[in-house]
């Protein structure tokens, strides 16, 4: 069955129905510009899990168009009954829709957890995309949803399906279990717009969907390290890469070393040095800080630091000597380490190699000249196994700087260019999650979700920050201000509103395609 193009009438809502599709974008996601709600995410998170009125009126005065309401189904369900809704539960989303309908806001409802799956929690078992029975109920809750909100214009409520389908997923095993719910939903309420997460938690369309005439929805925290450098929820996050800038240079965080048995993704990586290009006019110190090494319990990892092909410094890493460690299995150890060297006046080309073992990953690189109180550093933002930028130049006084940057073309590339196929052939795209955790510097962070939205307005995307308020929304995320804008000696204080930030995306509101109204 067709894409249908734009269908706004009754006769050609009913003619959708009957074809068993709608119109993609018939309520203009395009024009989408809001945030999460994210109140009912999940029990604990913002007890006692209410929505405010004041989100709403706090939003439609300063612009925003759309809201995202992602839902535990314990807000839906009765206690210990997930086959039973919750009436008294369920007029509270009443009453968020009808807020959205007060305030100019297009509330998008989001199954964020449902029995057998969420991508917050760990595994479940039975799994809903194994289980009949737990597939059966997830199409009944949608089926339920849209009888009971039949009445709703589509203008001004919207269903998102799943939140983040798991990364490794299927689309053989994803996209039947949203045709069912599809299907369920236009049974009942033929013109209610839907949307769907993309495939790897909203990062590549679901081509097989391409035909429903659902508008799609991309989730884009790329760079990982940047946007969640220190989020508490993730296992180990204090040991990412620290975020510092926006551009930053694009470099990745592992070295290998000499050893033939590198796996198979990364063995066109093998044995090529960090390389820093001077010169060197003053002596200086250069200070790399080692994460984790992997290294055979008989041979530690040696990192060598040579300057003009002369060694400068030598030094080993290696796990805590175990008895039950295999001699010929290799281990990995998190070091968190510091290694620095004199870079001798006159140096043109610093080198760091892994001599020996595996390979490692590295957190920080610093060069500070003798003299100087300023020290050029560099955090490696690129966690993924491809092949690294190996130069950096140095410049005295000067942040180190690269051939390849994390900027506004690299967003270009890394959030649209996936979808292309998609789009291409009038697939709708809105990104509906975006955004950084509250340890990203704010700079940074202001300068990245500017070159993200102006992206995406200028493709046609509409877009929403992950949440309102919390770590990394507008209202309460934890950052701090300083009492007296240039006062350096001012004491930081919490802000509840996040005024630069909530300046900055009210300036990116405007879709930039279409002309300035006349005056």
């Amino acid at each position: 069955m067709k894409f249908i193009p734009a269908l706004r009438n009754p006769f050609g809502l009913l003619l959708a129905a009957l074809l068993g599709t709608v119109p993609a974008d018939a309520v203009g996601f395009s024009q989408m510009r809001g945030a999460g709600l994210i109140d009912k995410q999940g029990p604990g998170y913002y007890p006692p899990g209410n929505y405010r009125e004041s989100d709403f009126q706090f939003l439609q005065k300063h612009g925003f168009n759309f809201v995202r309401l992602p839902l535990h189904y314990s807000f839906w369900t009765e206690a210990e009954n997930p086959d039973q809704l919750s009436e008294a539960k369920l007029r509270e989303i009443d009453e968020a829709i009808q807020w959205g309908a007060k305030y100019g806001q297009h509330v998008c409802l989001n199954f964020y957890s449902v029995p057998g799956y969420s991508v917050a929690e760990p595994k479940q078992q039975p799994s809903l995309w194994t289980d009949a029975l737990l597939q059966k109920r997830f199409v009944e809750y949608w089926r339920a949803f849209a009888t009971r909100y039949e009445s709703i214009p589509p203008e001004q409520l919207s269903f998102n399906l799943l939140n983040e389908p798991d990364w490794d997923l299927p689309e053989a095993q994803y996209a039947p279990l949203m045709k069912r719910a599809i299907a369920a939903i236009r049974e009942v309420d033929p013109d209610r717009p839907i949307v769907v997460d993309g495939l790897k938690a909203g990062r590549l369309p679901v081509m097989t969907l391409l035909d429903t005439g659902v508008v799609q929805a991309a989730h884009f925290y790329e760079p990982f390290p940047f946007t969640h450098y220190g989020a508490p929820w993730l296992p180990d996050s204090e040991r990412l890469p620290a975020p510092s800038r926006w551009p930053a240079p694009k470099i990745h965080h592992h070295l290998f070393g000499p050893n033939p048995q590198q796996p198979a993704r990364v063995r066109q990586n093998q044995h090529s040095p960090l390389v820093i290009q001077g010169p060197f006019a003053q002596a200086a110190e250069i200070r790399f800080k080692v994460g984790s090494v992997v290294h055979r319990p008989t041979q530690p990892l040696t990192v060598a630091i040579l300057a003009d092909g002369n060694l400068i410094a030598r030094e080993a890493f290696a796990a805590p000597e175990s008895a039950e460690a295999d001699p010929l299995q290799p281990t990995e150890t998190w070091m968190d380490r510091e290694m620095k060297a004199r870079i001798p006046a006159g140096t043109q080309t610093l080198e760091i190699w892994v001599e020996k073992g595996i390979r490692l990953t590295f957190r920080e690189l610093g060069i500070r000249s003798e003299g100087s109180s300023r020290e050029a550093m560099v955090t490696p933002l690129g966690i993924e196994w491809e092949p690294p930028t190996t130069t950096l130049r140095f410049v005295t006084g000067q942040p180190l700087e690269s051939d390849r940057y994390y900027d506004r073309n690299w967003i270009q590339q890394a959030s649209i260019e996936p979808w292309k196929a998609f789009t291409d052939r009038g697939g709708k795209v809105m990104v509906q999650e975006f955004g950084a955790y509250q340890r990203t510097p704010h700079p940074a962070l202001l300068n990245y979700l500017k070159d993200c939205t102006t992206v995406w307005n200028e493709s046609g995307w509409g877009w929403a920050l992950w949440s309102l308020r919390g770590p990394m929304g507008i209202l309460e995320n934890g950052r701090s201000a300083k009492r007296n804008a240039g006062d350096a000696d001012s004491i930081p204080e919490p802000m509840s509103v996040d005024i630069p930030l909530l300046q900055l995306l009210k300036a990116q509101l405007a879709d930039p395609r279409k002309p300035s109204p006349q005056p």
